[in-house]
This record gives structure tokens, C-alpha cells and sequence, in this order.
């Protein structure tokens, strides 16, 4: 049993098939099936795929994970041997597969779980050329002289105010 939290993202799970070559070719086309294989009802598109070893040529399984996958070579390294003596059909399954988070994976067979690994987390873009003022470091501060006087109405406006309030207030209660 696999753990899933909710806040999971940037895992990718390596399963070995123990299929023949036809039924892990027609497994490809009945996305249902390997999500029931993995306990789920289903699989987010596009975001597993089934593949055998001898599709990867001389690239070699190891490098698929780093360069198709976003795997770290580091995170690679200690299971050099096993990715190498992998043969087969082979199932891969990426956190964006799993929808109803949290959950549990219990693969069943013909599933036979190999590894889980980290995908490199994608630096944030940010721009490199903004075109205003501002970011020019030339801040639009308005003219002083426009100023000149407005806070001190305003201030004199709000003394009269209270003041007329005041008046009234007062004529109000010796009114009484």
C-alpha cells in the first residue's frame, strides 16, 4: 500500500508488468484496468503510460526517467543496477494521475511496484523586462506645488464642521 497525500505533486511510480508483450500492448487502451490494478476508478489522462524496455533503444531506462521524466541523475544513481536489469513492460504513473486525493495505491499484480522518484520542480519564470516607469526605478510622484494647500483646507474644513456641530449641540441642549 502507497500513501497519497493530498498535497502530493512531482512523484513519478515505476511499476514492472508481469504481462506478456499482447496483453501489456492491449493494458495501453483500457486505462480503467490499471487504474483498478492500482486501487483507484480512475486515471487522470495522459499522465501514465505503459511502455516495454526494448521501445527505449539504446536510450536505456535510466535516462528515459531523467531526460522524459525530469528525474534527477542523482536520484537515479543508487538504483543504476535494478533500472538496468529491468525487462519487460513497465508502467508509469505520475502524481497528476491520482485525482481523489488522499488515497491509498495497493497495486495488485500483474503490478509489481519498482521505485518511486522526485521530478525536478520547474523554476518559477518570472520576467525578465518590464516596461513601465516604475520598474525603471523612476517613480511618477506628482508635482508638489499641485499640493500646496490641500491638507490644510481640508484640515480647516473638518475644524468648521465640528465646530458648527458643536454649536448646535450646545444651543440644542440650553434650548431644553
Amino acid at each position: 500500500m502507497m500513501q497519497v497525500r493530498e498535497s502530493e505533486t512531482g512523484l513519478v511510480r515505476l511499476f514492472a508488468l508481469d504481462l506478456s508483450s499482447q496483453d501489456a500492448e492491449a493494458l495501453r487502451s483500457a486505462p480503467e484496468t490499471v487504474a483498478a490494478y492500482l486501487g483507484q476508478s480512475h486515471l487522470a489522462e495522459n499522465q501514465w503510460e505503459i511502455f516495454d524496455t526494448t521501445d527505449l533503444a539504446e536510450l536505456g531506462l535510466q535516462a528515459y526517467l531523467a531526460e522524459g521524466h525530469g528525474i534527477p541523475p542523482d536520484d537515479l544513481a543508487p538504483h543504476g543496477t535494478l533500472l538496468t536489469d529491468l525487462s519487460g513492460s513497465l508502467l508509469i504513473v505520475r502524481s497528476a494521475a491520482i485525482k481523489d486525493l488522499p488515497t491509498v495505491l495497493t497495486p495488485l499484480p500483474p503490478l509489481r511496484w519498482v521505485a518511486t522518484f522526485g521530478e525536478i520542480a520547474a523554476p518559477v519564470p518570472l520576467a525578465t523586462h518590464i516596461d513601465t516607469p516604475n520598474a525603471q526605478g523612476q517613480l511618477q510622484n506628482p508635482d508638489p506645488s499641485e499640493n500646496t494647500g490641500k491638507p490644510l483646507r481640508q484640515a480647516l474644513w473638518v475644524v468648521v464642521t465640528l465646530a458648527v456641530a458643536l454649536a448646535a449641540l450646545i444651543w440644542a441642549v440650553l434650548a431644553v
